[in-house]
């Protein structure tokens, strides 16, 4: 990419291009730029080209960050709280940009889109139950690890062949389960649980509640 050098060397012609004061205080054709430009004299193009270039440079920058799929570290910062959506620790620019602009463009307020937005953690695609299931085991709970749809072996149990499944927790002790879902993952890592559970709260309904099983295969 060029710089304002060539430019503003054509606006004076009457002067020597290549005399030392004019190369160091108006504009140096020639001069080559630090690899990290944190000031206007870190350019080397004399002290005016310099501030000019400086400014273009800062111009272009400023323009990107006003573009979500442009923007960079505190810039793209603004867009998630315009939208209120935070930046998870240690989440790249990629990964938050890429959230925003899902949340963004996507259909919300429905399961369908909140597996949708939840899928690319999960092995399998997830499942969303909202209707109250009874629990086969009530001391066996849903954070636990456990092998899904397997069933009891012991022949001279009561339970002989029923299949084991978590205890499901409840929205409250009574009948509703209208405002309340469970959201069934599979093999979810560590590292993506937090990821999962901001961008459910940013799909769901406002007032709905629900949980997030996690199934170990």
């Amino acid at each position: 990419m060029g710089n304002i050098t060539k430019k503003f060397n054509s606006y004076l012609p009457f002067f020597d291009h290549n005399d030392i004061v004019y190369k160091s205080v108006f504009c140096d054709k020639d001069g080559i730029p630090n690899n990290t430009i944190k000031k206007p004299i870190d350019l080397n193009l004399g002290a005016i080209a310099s501030l000019l270039e400086y400014n273009r440079l800062l111009t272009i920058q400023l323009i990107d960050q006003v573009y979500l799929n442009k923007a960079k570290e505190k810039y793209l910062d603004k867009f998630g709280l315009f939208f209120d959506i935070k930046r998870i620790k240690n989440e790249s620019d990629n990964e938050y940009y890429l959230r925003i602009k899902n949340y963004i463009f996507s259909h919300k307020v429905s399961p369908a889109s909140i597996i949708d937005a939840v899928k690319q953690y999960s092995s399998r695609l997830p499942k969303i139950i909202e209707e109250r299931l009874d629990s086969a085991f009530s001391d066996l709970s849903f954070s636990d690890y456990y092998t899904f749809n397997t069933r009891i072996g012991d022949p001279n149990s009561i339970y002989y062949q029923w299949y084991i499944a978590p205890a499901i927790a409840s929205n409250s002790g009574d009948d509703s389960t209208a405002f309340y879902f469970i959201l069934q993952m599979y093999n979810l890592q560590n590292q993506d649980i937090i990821k999962v559970i901001e961008i459910v709260n940013e799909w769901k309904a406002s007032g709905v509640g629900y949980h997030i099983e996690i199934i170990y295969e």
